[in-house]
């Protein structure tokens, strides 16, 4: 599990994780899953980061970084789960 208590987020209240939630993500996943999300978003903060003057970065750019990198921690996380899940059903 993914946790950062060091973060400016740490403070929000936990998101319920409810029928509805995981529905969603399955719905997401379907249209596109987690590998292909994660390389866009790696792709879309890479692109930002080299294409834009550091002067003009956003102020918050920092939490901005933090919100992406557990995104994409979890997305891989996810990514990983599933391609085991899909190794051990076709051993099976």
């Amino acid at each position: 599990m993914i946790t950062n208590d060091k973060s400016p987020n740490a403070k929000h209240q936990p998101v319920e994780i409810t029928q509805k939630v995981i529905n969603e993500l399955r719905s997401l996943f379907e249209f596109s899953p987690p590998g292909r999300l994660r390389q866009s978003l790696t792709d879309i903060l890479l692109s930002y980061l080299s294409t834009t003057d550091p002067e003009f970065y956003e102020d918050d750019i920092d939490e901005i970084a933090t919100d992406f990198y557990f995104l994409i921690k979890f997305l891989e996380s996810v990514e990983k789960d599933s391609q085991k899940s899909s190794n051990h059903e076709t051993e099976n």
